[in-house]
């Protein structure tokens, strides 16, 4: 029986919220508990930026078992299976096109869950079939704002920015249509769970998307200062488990 409290479901990130933002990092026990006392009362997903691949031990470990959202939003995930339910993809002249206009800054290029980078200018791998996303990692404060410039005039995609594991900014992009917001609206439709019914919880600017979906926004008391600028409270953060406490209070109201 889920509880009577107007909010029905918690969607999350991972990185930074659910976990610290580091490589390695694995789920607290505090947080896994929370989450499994929490199951009768609400529907929790998560919507993380990680590629399927390294998403998938995360959601199997925080014990989660509605469907989740990888890949930056273009990808529907079993948490419990590992298995991709859906995937929305970039077509390759879009690809070409993003790889041509960030060419110029010698980042290397990362397309889909490919761990073998194209590095620019010379782009010598052509792109042989469409991909869930492009990523850029490592990119400085300096460059940061000229890049997403330079990609807000491919209108087929969206670009959203996000801290990178070892230093800087990690730009991913994906399909116009599917962002975290695009994905989580998806999910609560099918659901039967009104915007205003759900909870949203980030740290990162990428999770602007994610807030665009719910009713009620929480940032990480470590979230960026523009995400904690448009949240209606601010969680505890990532170190002391902000994430476990907010569950555990909506779970008991």
């Amino acid at each position: 029986m889920f509880s009577s409290n107007r909010f029905k479901a918690i969607v999350f990130d991972i990185d930074g919220t659910a976990i610290p933002n580091q490589r390695d990092a694995m789920p607290s026990e505090r947080l896994k508990r929370a989450i499994a006392a929490a199951k009768d009362r609400l529907h929790l997903f998560a919507a993380s930026g990680r590629s399927p691949v390294y998403g998938a031990p995360i959601l199997k470990s925080l014990g989660l078992t509605d469907t989740c959202i990888v890949g930056a939003g273009t990808t529907l995930m079993n948490p419990v299976t590992g298995e991709i339910l859906d995937q929305a993809l970039l077509p390759i002249t879009v690809i070409s096109r993003v790889q041509h206009a960030v060419a110029g800054y010698g980042y290397d290029v990362h397309l889909g869950s490919t761990p073998n980078a194209i590095r620019p200018p010379t782009l010598g791998q052509p792109v042989q079939q469409p991909q869930p996303y492009v990523l850029l990692q490592k990119v400085n404060d300096h460059d940061i704002t000229k890049l997403m410039q330079a990609l807000s005039h491919i209108p087929a995609i969206t670009a959203a920015t996000a801290p990178d594991f070892d230093s800087g900014h990690t730009i991913q992009i994906t399909n116009h249509d599917a962002t975290k917001e695009h994905r989580i609206k998806l999910l609560l439709t099918r659901l039967g769970i009104n915007r205003s019914e759900a909870i949203g919880i980030g740290d990162g600017d990428n999770d602007i998307h994610l807030f665009a979906a719910v009713g009620h926004r929480i940032a990480m008391g470590n979230a960026s200062d523009q995400l904690k600028s448009i949240a209606d409270e601010v969680a505890p953060p990532v170190e002391v488990d902000g994430l476990a406490q907010v569950i555990e209070r909506y779970s008991q109201a």
